[in-house]
């Protein structure tokens, strides 16, 4: 078994890019859910939730150093509502998956592979400044979804040159049988 040309350490890729769609599936609905009941936490209690953060903040800052900025309301609802709609989105790309997946569509999976790889893009660029913010977990969260994401990126690619390279692609069939050329 050649680990370079077989990133599912014995699993058929069709069963591990199954297994990659359903894993994604499955956080981004919990994720969708989690920043769903922030935001609406946040929509319907959030000046008394940030007047406690505010006062907390207050009370950590050391002798001569700067007060934490203040965050309003508005900021953090705006935030947890974008967070809702990017993870409302992932779930949309997990189906996507699943279905090219199941479909064997080598066109369906890369367009998921460009989509996600330009997100990943986009987290790493946006992983950058926390590197030098304190909270660790969230970096080392980050960064372990973005190597996941890397690594589903290389299996649903090996599953496309595979398919392609055994001619199995459903867009490979339906050309041949349903040629626009071919009278019925």
């Amino acid at each position: 078994m050649d680990m370079y040309k077989d990133p599912c350490c014995g699993l058929s890729l069709y069963r591990g890019v199954k297994v990659i769609a359903i894993i994604d599936l499955v956080a981004s609905v919990f994720s969708s859910v989690l920043s769903g009941f922030g935001f609406l936490i946040a929509l319907f209690d959030g000046d008394a939730i940030m007047n406690d953060l505010n006062n907390y903040n207050a009370t950590q800052i050391s002798p001569g150093g700067t007060p934490p900025p203040h965050i309003g309301a508005g900021w953090i609802i705006f935030s947890l509502l974008a967070m809702t709609m990017v993870n409302i989105f992932y779930v949309f790309l997990a189906r996507y998956l699943l279905h090219a997946t199941q479909e064997r569509n080598t066109l369906k999976l890369q367009r998921w592979f460009d989509i996600t790889a330009v997100v990943l893009a986009i987290r790493l660029l946006g992983y950058i400044p926390m590197l030098f913010m304190e909270g660790g977990v969230v970096i080392l969260f980050g960064i372990t979804w973005c190597a996941y994401t890397a690594y589903s990126l290389w299996v649903v690619r090996s599953l496309k040159k595979q398919l392609l390279t055994e001619g199995e692609s459903n867009l490979l069939r339906d050309a041949v049988y349903y040629s626009p050329t071919q009278k019925l």
